[in-house]
């Protein structure tokens, strides 16, 4: 697929012209798009790196290369800096945003690893209470069993005459 094609792939999906999407992008000129659409040059890094940080289902490595799938597959990559806006010709409100947006991704795998923690805290806290219960239901149950022993003895030594009741005593 060529770079053209990935552009109007993106165009479809988003359901944008190449004016409309070069807006949505915040590039100051559709010529970029159109330029790729001639095949005067390709896709950069930096218009990958400004779609990607826009349309965070898209794979920029997809936009690169051509390979892998157009959509990701995962939860979001949150692994892209923030966006320079010395390196990018977009407006300074999108670059807040964008890396407001993408402190908030880091902060929510942050709070994802720390529940996976808890998580797994909680289930070895579960395994040993139930290791514990199984300890003492087996200690229980020798208990009775050791109870109905000494039951059951006791009922025997109290059927067997002794001396002392054979002489009326």
């Amino acid at each position: 697929m060529t770079d053209s094609e990935r552009i109007r792939a993106i165009e479809k999906l988003k359901n944008l012209s190449t004016n409309a999407l070069a807006k949505d992008l915040g590039l100051k000129a559709a010529q970029t798009l159109y330029d790729i659409h001639k095949g005067k040059h390709g896709i950069s890094k930096e218009l990958a790196e400004i779609i990607s940080a826009k349309y965070l289902d898209v794979n920029k490595l997809w936009l690169l290369t051509g390979e892998g799938e157009m959509l990701k597959t995962e939860a979001v990559d949150t692994s892209h800096p923030p966006i320079k806006q010395s390196q990018q010709n977009i407006d300074p409100t999108i670059t807040s945003l964008l890396n407001i947006i993408s402190e908030m991704q880091k902060e929510k795998s942050a709070d994802r690893e720390a529940l996976k923690q808890e998580l797994e805290a909680t289930r070895q806290e579960r395994e040993a209470a139930r290791q514990e219960r199984e300890h003492y239901m087996k200690l229980s149950q020798e208990m009775l069993a050791e109870l109905k022993r000494l039951g059951k003895e006791e009922v025997e030594s109290d059927s067997r005459p002794n001396e002392a009741s054979d002489l009326g005593f």
